[in-house]
């Protein structure tokens, strides 16, 4: 498999030291001269003169659809591109990956409704992985079929009880939210808490807590009694 890193040597570049933590802004870097910014056709591009030299594409990489820049061509961004020197492309939250969707002309990140933070508040903790993504589309999909917030987040509620007393928190057997709200429909299910059986006394421990037999009780019909 292909290393896909950063050279080393990048950040040994003196006109990148020279820059402040702002950097990252497209905005500085094009003023260092280490990226150059350029459009076509309305669409706004970015060129690193300097990528052959620090990255090394592999032979069989698959061409690229990104028309080149052209040195001495009108490439000047027109006022209807996106300021991509002040866009802030989003993190997904799960990953850490950036959202490229984000960096679009026009695309807005898919809202995420208050019941769902409602829904992860109240879910049991687990060991292990929890894909939230895949938790709010396995919820999506239920909504869409006729399922309600409410029958969710209760199952939910009712699921994290069942788990407390059986005393699996923290654990594997835990369900990922996305098992739980899957096809099977598991938050439909009453979960119960378990029957606590009391534990049966002993003839010292009935003695010294001052119960008595009655007459013709046997010594197991007294404890059956007593225990109950």
């Amino acid at each position: 498999m292909r290393a896909r890193n950063t050279k080393p040597g990048l950040f040994q570049n003196e006109q990148l030291a020279e820059l402040p933590i702002e950097a990252r802004w497209l905005q500085g870097l094009e003023k260092q001269e280490l990226i150059v910014r350029y459009e076509v056709e309305g669409r706004a591009y970015i060129w690193i003169p300097t990528f052959a030299k620090h990255q090394k594409p592999h032979h069989r990489e698959t061409a690229s659809v990104i028309p080149p820049y052209v040195n001495g061509a009108d490439h000047s961004l027109s006022a209807a591109s996106p300021d991509l020197g002040t866009a802030q492309p989003s993190l997904n939250p799960e990953s850490g990956i950036l959202n490229t969707s984000s960096t679009k002309k026009g695309a807005q990140a898919p809202s995420t409704p208050p019941e769902f933070g409602v829904f992860k508040k109240v879910y049991p903790k687990r060991a292990g992985s929890q894909p939230w993504s895949k938790a709010q589309r396995a919820i999506n999909a239920r909504l869409k079929a006729g399922a309600t917030w409410e029958a969710i987040i209760d199952g939910a509620k009712r699921y994290r009880e069942w788990v407390r007393l059986t005393g699996k928190e923290h654990t594997e057997i835990v369900m990922q939210a996305a098992t739980f709200c899957g096809p099977e429909l598991h938050f439909s299910n009453p979960w119960n808490p378990p029957e606590v059986k009391k534990k049966r006394l002993t003839m010292h421990q009935a003695q010294r807590e001052g119960l008595t037999k009655r007459v013709g009780e046997s010594d197991n019909q007294f404890l059956d009694r007593v225990s109950g």
